[in-house]
């Protein structure tokens, strides 16, 4: 065998390790440490129990399709359910072939540009970005889709299809409806390579070529502006234009954030360590292509191409705001994307210099791994120890409120906001905080018995809204997180709630019917706030 064949094994071998062990830790807990993972469990679920007919999903949710970019997350969710057993397990399929399909589109990507495809090595140790630890899965499993599309545009670029334009149509519809940040950094991409090789037409023939070359955009974007007319974002109005809708993020705060962004998901230093050695081993080969390309052109591809991602997604990045509405940290997470379409103008050295770092970069990825699996199972053996059972607690079919008193974790940014929504993806009816409270979400509350609506937008940060008489009244269970606040040691008016157990984290009480706490002759102030304090301020000097 030739060396350059045996080298070239290697790196292949050093590609699927790299690939498939990135998705390994997804399999190390039951519990994944990623903050709105159990609501979109738990809306997969839903959305799977309201095809069957007269069960509970039915008694509190609608879909709201035509209103969500969302969907399709949820939807190829739900259809898996049925196959997979169970909606926490279809969405851990979900999860685990989009890590797997992250470096091979990327890859495809590359062989599609007629790049050095040995620099998709880079791509697998971007699954763990912090988008993933907020819990944002329709975006993560957005990206492959997007640079697989690319991958699509820049062959229909060369050698335009009318079968290939007809899948772009297709794939571009489906992009949107799997989210709509992915599909905006990729249709302006798209635009501008479908727009390159008119450029070298004859000035008659620019118009006329262009339109034919971007015609296959036209579904998507109708499909677009559907959603725009009959869409909603807003959190407290019924206008993007109302005070406190937008919310932006200065130039200087977002370049910082662009790094913690990329690789920083936990507490710990290991992610940071291994992010320098990626960032290194990625300047070294830009530096060295930099100064090739100033000699000669290097590319078989023309350079503009190859930038043009890069700007597209930093514009993105700079350009739309952190919140929008109900959306939030909507610039911040298109690190991954910035990251991975600043390697596309790469160049290995021929002379094997820039090569020699690509094992590092393949040890990186796989330190960043080991690590995110011993995370997945402290959280889910130690921070979740015993959670399995607190949730068979709760009978099927009922109510839960989740109030966080503690998320704080030395381990980790965020711990368990939405565990109570794994009650209703077992088989519970309401679930709260959900984001069914959202405009946007494709799963909403039947009107008619909805929970009792809280004045802060994203109450699950906020547990001191809670009131016994008012929530006690609709929910079955209160789920606290936190042994440091009791919400019914001091008997607020209302229903009377006894602990039924506890974790260490977690402790779980349940509503007696027929029995309520006496009325006060104070006002109940929420559970932050000790009845002894309010009677004592009320009491005449």
């Amino acid at each position: 065998m030739a060396p350059a064949t045996r080298t070239w094994n290697a790196w292949c071998t050093a590609f699927w390790c790299t690939t498939l062990v990135t998705v390994a830790p997804l399999f190390a807990g039951k519990f994944l440490p990623f903050v709105d993972l159990p609501e979109h469990v738990a809306s997969i679920a839903t959305m799977h129990d309201l095809a069957a007919p007269h069960s509970v999903a039915s008694q509190y949710y609608d879909l709201a399709i035509a209103r969500s970019p969302y969907v399709l997350y949820h939807a190829v969710g739900a259809l898996l359910t049925s196959v997979a057993g169970s909606a926490e397990h279809a969405n851990l399929v979900l999860l685990a072939l989009a890590g797997i399909a992250l470096p091979l589109s990327f890859r495809s990507l590359l062989r599609a540009l007629g790049r050095d495809e040995r620099l998709a090595i880079f791509a697998p140790m971007l699954f763990w970005n912090r988008a993933l630890l907020i819990g944002f899965l329709p975006f993560i499993a957005s990206i492959p889709l997007a640079f697989f599309a690319l991958g699509m545009v820049a062959r229909q670029a060369q050698e335009p299809r009318r079968s290939r334009a007809i899948v772009l149509a297709v794939l571009a519809v489906v992009l949107f409806y799997v989210h709509l940040s992915s599909y905006i950094f990729f249709s302006v991409t798209a635009f501008f390579w479908s727009l390159l090789p008119s450029l070298r037409r004859e000035a008659g023939r620019r118009l006329p070529d262009a339109i034919r070359r971007v015609v296959w955009m036209v579904p998507s974007g109708v499909t677009a502006m559907v959603w725009f007319v009959l869409g909603k974002m807003t959190v407290h109005g019924d206008s993007l234009t109302d005070a406190d809708e937008i919310g932006s993020m200065g130039l200087v705060r977002a370049l910082h954030a662009l790094p913690l962004w990329t690789f920083d998901i936990w507490l710990s230093h290991v992610d940071e360590v291994c992010a320098g050695v990626w960032w290194g081993a990625f300047f070294v080969i830009a530096v060295t292509t930099l100064r090739r390309d100033m000699r000669r052109e290097a590319s078989p591809a023309p350079w503009v191409q190859l930038y043009i991602p890069l700007a597209c997604a930093m514009l993105a990045y700079l350009l739309i705001p952190f919140r929008v509405g109900a959306g939030t940290m909507l610039n911040v997470r298109l690190a991954p994307l910035i990251a991975l379409s600043a390697l596309l103008p790469l160049e290995l050295d021929a002379s094997r210099l820039n090569v020699r770092l690509l094992p590092f970069v393949a040890a990186a990825s796989l330190v960043t791994s080991a690590w995110a699996g011993y995370e997945v199972w402290t959280y889910s053996h130690v921070d979740m120890a015993g959670f399995d059972a607190l949730l068979a607690k709760m009978k099927p079919g009922t109510s839960v409120m989740t109030l966080n008193f503690d998320a704080s974790s030395p381990r980790r940014h965020w711990l368990g906001l939405f565990s109570g929504s794994y009650h209703r993806a077992r088989g519970g009816g309401v679930a709260s905080y959900s984001f069914a409270e959202l405009h946007h979400w494709p799963i909403h509350y039947v009107e008619s018995v909805r929970p009792p609506r809280k004045p802060v937008p994203f109450f699950i940060l906020a547990p001191c809204v809670y009131r016994n008489r008012i929530d006690g009244a609709y929910f079955d269970y209160i789920l606290v997180q936190g042994k440091d606040v009791d919400p019914f040691a001091d008997g607020p008016p209302g229903p009377v709630f006894r602990k039924v157990d506890e974790t260490s984290r977690f402790v779980l009480f349940e509503k007696v019917k027929g029995e309520n706490f006496p009325d006060w002759s104070t006002d109940d102030e929420g559970p932050c706030v000790p009845h002894a304090r309010v009677s004592k301020a009320d009491a005449p000097e």
